[in-house]
């Protein structure tokens, strides 16, 4: 019960914050401006020989609209200047609007710091993103730079067959990187701050995808050819998780940017190399 009173305390918090967050400054300054007018107006209507404002200088006890207007705005400001004072339930009217002024002063103060902190929260993201971006292209950089490390093991005829393992090691660091590559041009698993990736880091992905599959046809082909055995259960898995992510992740090709001609020369080169990867990842019978 505590836990669900809780989870019922936060939704109403989110709700009444989310609120105050879609509240423009011409709107409370609108607000502002209301409250002033009205509680001038329910001055001027509401006074009684026991509640009333009394002018200091002329010691009227029926000032006029203006006056009482006048009165509402250094009450809702907190100024108070003395010149017109209030008597009776006055007084418990002018607690309300200085309690509503000063809640007003507080929301104004509470958007321009978040305004403050959604620019910096921003600026951080953007370099989080930027650097999240580059670490994936990096990571499939390195994919390849192992696959190639393992060609010319196998050209040179150095390669041991316990160095073959690596290929599914290989394959998983290959799996995570797509995974993210996903989510990233899928924009998935995103709430609060979010950034569509670029077109250009967008398509230098794709290609460096293209090209790690192309080293990895070009590994399997040399070890095939040299009758090194590589195939095995888990390696074949992984491989096969790796065609089904990059599928998703060509597919949204159309919802992207890119230019036509790059789209077609993308969709042309992955359904190429994707035929061929599946051909060698079969299982051996």
């Amino acid at each position: 019960m505590q836990k669900k009173s809780g989870l019922i305390k936060s939704m109403r918090s989110t709700k009444v914050s989310d609120w105050l967050d879609r509240l423009s400054f011409p709107l409370i300054f609108l607000i502002w401006i209301s409250i002033i007018i009205i509680f001038g107006i329910l001055y001027h209507s509401l006074d009684s020989p026991n509640t009333y404002l009394l002018t200091t200088a002329d010691q009227n006890t029926r000032p006029g609209i203006l006056n009482t207007i006048y009165f509402s705005f250094v009450t809702a400001t907190t100024t108070g200047f003395g010149d017109i004072i209030p008597f009776g339930f006055y007084r418990f009217i002018a607690i309300i609007e200085v309690i509503l002024g000063l809640i007003l002063l507080a929301v104004v103060t509470s958007k321009l710091v978040s305004i403050r902190q959604h620019a910096i929260l921003s600026e951080l993201y953007e370099i989080s993103f930027n650097e999240k971006v580059n670490r994936l292209r990096s990571s499939l950089l390195l994919f390849r730079q192992n696959i190639s490390n393992l060609i010319f093991g196998v050209e040179e005829g150095t390669m041991r067959r316990t160095k073959i393992r690596d290929i599914e090691l290989y394959a998983d660091s290959f799996e995570e990187s797509l995974k993210e590559i996903r989510d990233l041009v899928l924009k998935r698993g995103r709430s609060g701050y979010s950034k569509t990736i670029d077109t250009t880091n967008t398509e230098l992905l794709l290609n460096s995808i293209l090209q790690s599959l192309e080293r990895f046809v070009e590994l399997i082909k040399i070890l095939e050819q040299n009758q090194m055995k590589w195939k095995d259960r888990s390696t074949i898995k992984t491989m096969n998780k790796c065609l089904v992510l990059t599928e998703s992740i060509f597919k949204s090709i159309g919802n992207t940017k890119i230019s036509e001609n790059s789209k077609k020369d993308l969709s042309q080169r992955y359904k190429a190399v994707h035929q061929v990867v599946l051909s060698l990842c079969k299982p051996d019978n």
